[in-house]
């Protein structure tokens, strides 16, 4: 009996240690906290020039503030999806500054190193492109290492080869996931490849809240009834420093957004953007890079949407 009761305790351990494992963020980047200088960037990342000529290195990817002026651009500033800053490449990263000459910019960007494990995905907002100039980026993984000739080959793989025709709003993101299961238990870096025609096209192309993890990292059901109505509860605890949980409900499923302002009514932070069942959920929010303040969270689905208030005193 004993036997058969710590076999019964182990199968239940060992059940909810594979769930919370399965539950991680391997990596979230905002570019926060990363300096507006070229050459910059977040902890375990890496930045690469693979043309076969020298570029400016303003137009290679590089982390600015919203607002700011871009190289090449004499009408367009500086755009980031949520927060304050975003990292961003233009087609200067396609003019040869020995030759003077436009030509294919070869431009990587990649993450620190990362362990995927089964359920995991690639999550990021990307904007590219203006009214008249279409642009490009592609998404690369590699299990070798961070050298971009590495992704070039097998076993590296292209996830996607993301299009901005001419005609796009500039500055306007989308959301972009990709699934990672089939590296499951292997050891990865993604690379974001701006390559683009400066002869005859390429503007700017952005990146921001960059994530891997599992499709519901953050996000709890609470419970297994299907709620009679929509709701968003009140954060808890509120003030909060510097993490608070929001709770949400939806009588039937829907797309949910689930969005951060500041006191200014500027986006700070995309908690979610994707399709749930219907449920009762938890998400955390995490504000240590956010200063002390009032915020507001507003939750967005096709037939309910309310905004509440909450302070972080720090």
């Amino acid at each position: 009996m004993k036997k058969a009761l710590y076999s019964l305790f182990l199968m239940l351990f060992v059940i909810s240690f594979s769930q919370t494992s399965f539950a991680q963020i391997k990596l979230q980047e905002g570019f926060e906290t990363t300096d507006t200088i070229p050459g910059a960037l977040p902890s375990g990342w890496s930045l690469w020039n693979h043309a076969n000529f020298p570029i400016d290195p303003t137009g290679n990817w590089t982390v600015r503030d919203s607002g700011h002026s871009m190289p090449g651009l004499s009408n367009a500033l500086s755009k980031s999806h949520s927060g304050k800053r975003s990292m961003g490449a233009t087609w200067y990263a396609a003019i040869d500054t020995n030759a003077g000459t436009y030509e294919v910019s070869d431009a990587w960007l990649v993450t620190k190193r990362v362990d995927v494990t089964a359920g995991d995905s690639l999550r990021f907002f990307v904007s590219g492109g203006s009214a008249s100039y279409l642009d490009s980026m592609q998404v690369w993984v590699c299990i070798i290492d961070s050298m971009p000739e590495n992704f070039l080959f097998f076993p590296s793989y292209k996830l996607a080869s993301i299009s901005f025709p001419a005609g796009s709003t500039y500055g306007q993101f989308v959301r972009k996931a990709y699934s990672l299961n089939f590296i499951a238990g292997q050891t990865a870096w993604v690379g974001f490849r701006y390559y683009t025609d400066a002869a005859v096209d390429g503007f700017a192309v952005y990146l921001d809240d960059v994530m891997i993890g599992s499709p519901n990292v953050g996000v709890t059901p609470t419970n297994s009834n299907v709620p009679d109505k929509f709701a968003l509860e009140q954060n808890y605890p509120n003030p909060f420093n510097p993490t608070t949980n929001i709770k949400f409900s939806l009588p039937k499923a829907s797309n949910v957004q689930l969005i951060i302002y500041n006191s200014m009514g500027q986006e700070v932070k995309s908690l979610m953007n994707e399709y749930k069942s219907a449920g009762s959920y938890s998400v955390d929010f995490n504000a240590s890079n956010l200063a002390s303040g009032t915020y507001f969270y507003k939750i967005i689905t096709s037939d309910f949407t309310e905004t509440k208030k909450m302070t972080l005193v720090k």
